[in-house]
């Protein structure tokens, strides 16, 4: 298997570059980039191909990842897909509902893999703990910061956290509410959003931006049990009320980059030959839905005449 990569423009993000080589090996392959002078450093520095234009990449790779946000690579990204090659996307938060859509759309009609950047559900602190997480009544997802995002940031955050809780709650979602503090026409201090489960789920998330440290924790409420991940300090421990009595016990984990796994699991998932069908309505594209409502109610608390019109 082949990968290239668009959306590296710049000797700077070597780093990232290296990141990629070391999960993906000799699968990494070849870059493009309109600004090539630029980039032949790190092509050279990571034994990869510099190619002269998109469409020679595409011809020689089997999947793409794009570094980045995917909109001034959008178009690149709809090409790829029509010569059947696979994506790996950072960041589709400055995509519109309807580009998202076209590139699903793509996806079915060729039968190929897109998979979006998801920093929670491949955190070794999860996986540790997930097989142990059944049926939960109650997730609560909280978020504490002591900087302010701007609106369109609140998207990859809020992406990842209704990502975990729709695949561990393993419903359809039938009621979002959402509220929020904002400070300004930019900003807020606290946001709440509650998810009703077809299931009878419950889930909270919580973005409070006026605390002192930093915290990212899901607690998962489920009969006789409670299980904590603290995806800040990376441990994950399992509280069980037996006889009255609680006995916590902390999960065993490797201690192995997110990134580095997701990008592994990407690479197995595109080369396992299981002949899978590509849905027409993926989660991934259920989850980004979700959390493009969320987005929207959050935009009116700021402007009350705002309409998406996607």
């Amino acid at each position: 298997m082949k990968i290239g990569i668009i959306g590296i423009n710049t000797s700077i993000e070597e780093s990232k570059v290296g990141q990629l080589k070391q999960a993906f090996g000799n699968n990494l392959y070849g870059i493009f980039s309109p600004h090539k002078e630029d980039v032949l450093p790190v092509s050279k520095q990571f034994d990869l191909d510099l190619f002269s234009s998109a469409h020679l990449l595409f011809e020689n790779v089997d999947a793409i990842y794009f570094a980045n946000s995917l909109k001034p690579n959008f178009e690149f990204a709809i090409n790829a897909l029509k010569n059947s090659c696979h994506l790996f996307i950072e960041d589709i938060s400055e995509l519109s509902l309807d580009e998202i859509k076209q590139l699903y759309k793509l996806t079915v009609e060729a039968q190929i893999k897109i998979h979006i950047k998801n920093a929670y559900l491949f955190a070794p602190e999860y996986l540790a703990a997930s097989s142990s997480i059944t049926l939960p009544q109650l997730i609560e997802i909280t978020q504490e910061h002591n900087f302010f995002f701007r609106p369109k940031n609140y998207f990859y955050e809020i992406f990842n956290d209704i990502s975990l809780a729709i695949t561990v709650a393993n419903s359809g979602v039938k009621k979002i509410s959402v509220n929020a503090i904002p400070i300004d026409l930019n900003h807020f201090s606290l946001i709440y959003i509650r998810l009703d489960f077809d299931n009878g789920c419950q889930t909270t998330i919580k973005y409070n931006n006026i605390s002192k440290e930093k915290q990212n924790i899901a607690t998962f409420y489920q009969a006789n049990q409670l299980i904590k991940i603290d995806f800040s300090n990376h441990v994950a421990s399992k509280l069980d009320i037996i006889h009255g009595q609680i006995i916590t016990t902390d999960f065993k984990m490797d201690i192995t980059s997110p990134i580095d796994i997701e990008l592994r699991h990407f690479v197995k998932s595109v080369e396992s030959d299981n002949n899978e069908k590509i849905s027409e309505t993926p989660n991934e594209l259920y989850m980004i839905q979700v959390t493009q409502n969320i987005m929207d109610r959050l935009y009116q608390l700021l402007n009350p005449t705002f309409q998406n019109n996607n």
